[in-house]
């Protein structure tokens, strides 16, 4: 298999509603949105983030993006159903060669984990690929918090300007914008690939030749694709963005 022969893996998820009624005995008279304000609000005043723990998060959305058998693939999927979800994208995962990620807080895999444990969802050859998909800021980075990878995107010319906050695809749920939310999981994955690719490059594996090569084709590909939000990407890539 050849170094670009890789998917950059992102996930997304939501707030395990019925799980935060079932743990904390909370009255059925509470709507989704107040469960869901209760445990932002419990995380806020414990960890000062709305970060909810692993197995009080249900998958919402991924994305998978990178280059298979020399072409571009993009595979994402945003919806509340979320036992569909799993199963595509471990399906997804199961066909592919090699997995990447930017970091444990991007994919969440310890949720994935958790909740595919759960529901009892398993694909052979899905999860000895995961398992293997080592986050790419462990590599660059050994510090006690990863980078944030908008942060890291910015600062290298690539126009992500949002991070994964659990607040923000919440509400996003709420106004039933599952497009926003799909689009976002996919310019992280997208994202994900070509800070991979440049690490691939520093270390060797590739030349800069190559990487700078698979750039300019990624460049073309994106203009040509209908979603306006992977337009927009390919029309801002490299401006500057820093203040």
């Amino acid at each position: 298999m050849a170094p670009t022969d890789m998917l950059a893996i992102a996930l997304d998820f939501l707030p395990d509603v019925a799980g935060l009624r079932l743990l904390n005995r909370l009255p059925a008279e509470l709507s989704d949105v107040e469960v869901a304000e209760y445990a932002f609000q419990r995380r806020r005043a414990a960890r000062g983030s709305d970060s909810l723990p692993p197995h009080l998060l249900r998958l919402s959305g991924f994305a998978l993006f990178g280059v298979q058998d020399g072409q571009f693939r993009l595979s994402s999927k945003a919806s509340m159903d979320e036992a569909g979800l799993l199963g595509a994208f471990l399906d997804a995962c199961a066909a592919a060669p090699a997995l990447a990620c930017w970091s444990e807080v991007e994919a969440r895999l310890d949720a994935l984990r958790l909740r595919a444990l759960q529901a009892g969802v398993g694909r052979d050859g899905a999860w000895p690929r995961l398992n293997a998909c080592m986050p790419l800021a462990v590599e660059l980075c050994h510090a006690e918090a990863p980078p944030a990878l908008a942060e890291v995107a910015r600062l290298a010319g690539l126009p992500l300007m949002r991070a994964a906050d659990e607040e923000w695809q919440w509400q996003r749920v709420l106004a039933g914008d599952w497009l926003a939310l799909q689009g976002q999981i996919e310019l992280r994955a997208l994202v994900a690939w070509l800070l991979q690719r440049r690490q691939q490059s520093l270390s060797g594996l590739i030349s800069q030749a190559e990487r700078e090569a698979d750039e300019a084709r990624l460049r073309e590909w994106l203009q040509v694709q209908p979603a306006l939000h992977l337009q927009s990407f390919a029309m801002t890539w490299g401006q500057s963005t820093r203040r």
